[in-house]
């Protein structure tokens, strides 16, 4: 059942419910950071941190071997940093930092699933799946999907928790100019967070909303002037992590053997072999988190293709 033809009263209800319940988690994850010390963190974590020691109190790392080489920063993801050094604020306690960023995220993460889905689904199997989104599921290639305890406070984590925002925005009001422009403007703003994560998602939805637009039956110039009209917005978006990018000092320079040495030590080789990490998707467990949707839709194909037969285009066209 489309929610938008549900009474308001049960949309508030469930909306009320999951608020109430993402804040708890989010309240509860807080607190249990409390406790925390410096070595309880990831290594990726404690790389960031250093950059935010760096950038608070200059010339506090230079004897570190790692932390003060002058390019050693160049490219990690400033925006996540700066999110970091601003929660850790007055007194640059980075524990308690990430610890706010973990709360916010939290909530933004829940509720924006919540949206997203709401679009197809019932408030109410909305909230379910909501926070089936939110649980932590390890992925291939030593990912993860998901917002759990600290350990999961990393750039992705804030990045995925924004990301059904605008995938909703597209979705809902996508259709509208300015509406088109906004999500071409934060596609391009989400890349400042995580880059690899948000150019793949903005080619992404330039190739859905290309079919959907087409499906409307709008082609050749009007189609292509559309598109590059989000293209550019997304462009500006992204301008502050490719100013930073220019700007940073290059570390010294390595050979080709080892840097694959490093490469092969940091990533794992199932990430580096293609056929072998989409072969690890079919596990029986991610099959069912990504069917799960399709199992609670009740609807016969045939109708929810006369229905959403736009919507289902572009969600292909941006998954392909």
């Amino acid at each position: 059942v489309d929610s938008s033809h549900l009474q308001p009263c049960s949309r508030l209800a469930a909306m009320g419910a999951l608020v109430l319940l993402s804040l708890l988690i989010a309240i509860g994850f807080f607190a249990d950071s409390r406790g925390l010390d410096y070595v309880d963190f990831t290594t990726d974590q404690l790389s960031m941190m250093s950059i935010c020691v760096r950038q608070d109190y200059p010339g506090a790392l230079s004897s570190d071997m790692v932390a003060g080489q002058p390019g050693s920063e160049g490219y990690y993801i400033p925006a996540y940093v700066d999110l970091v050094r601003l929660a850790s604020m007055p007194d640059h306690d980075y524990v308690r930092g990430m610890s706010r960023v973990l709360l916010v995220s939290t909530v933004l993460y829940v509720v924006g699933w919540w949206l997203l889905l709401s679009i197809w689904l019932s408030p109410w199997n909305a909230v379910a799946l909501a926070f089936l989104a939110r649980l932590v599921l390890p992925l291939p290639g030593g990912e993860t999907w998901g917002v759990g305890g600290m350990w999961t406070m990393l750039p992705r984590t804030v990045y995925a928790a924004l990301l059904p925002w605008l995938l909703w925005l597209w979705l809902r009001h996508g259709q509208r100019r300015f509406a088109w422009a906004g999500v071409g403007s934060l596609a391009g703003l989400l890349i400042n967070m995580h880059p690899l994560s948000g150019i793949a998602v903005l080619a992404g939805i330039l190739a859905g909303e290309g079919a959907r637009v087409f499906a409307a039956g709008q082609r050749g110039l009007t189609l292509t002037r559309h598109l590059l009209v989000g293209l550019a917005c997304a462009v500006v978006g992204a301008l502050p992590l490719a100013l930073v990018s220019s700007s940073a000092e290059g570390g010294p320079p390595i050979g080709i053997e080892i840097f694959r040495q490093a490469l092969a030590l940091r990533v794992p080789s199932d990430v580096l072999y293609p056929s072998l990490y989409l072969r690890q998707w079919m596990h029986p467990v991610l099959v069912l988190f990504v069917l799960a949707p399709l199992l609670l839709l009740r609807w016969p194909a045939g109708a929810l293709w006369r229905e959403r037969r736009r919507d289902l285009l572009a969600l292909g066209a941006f998954a392909g």
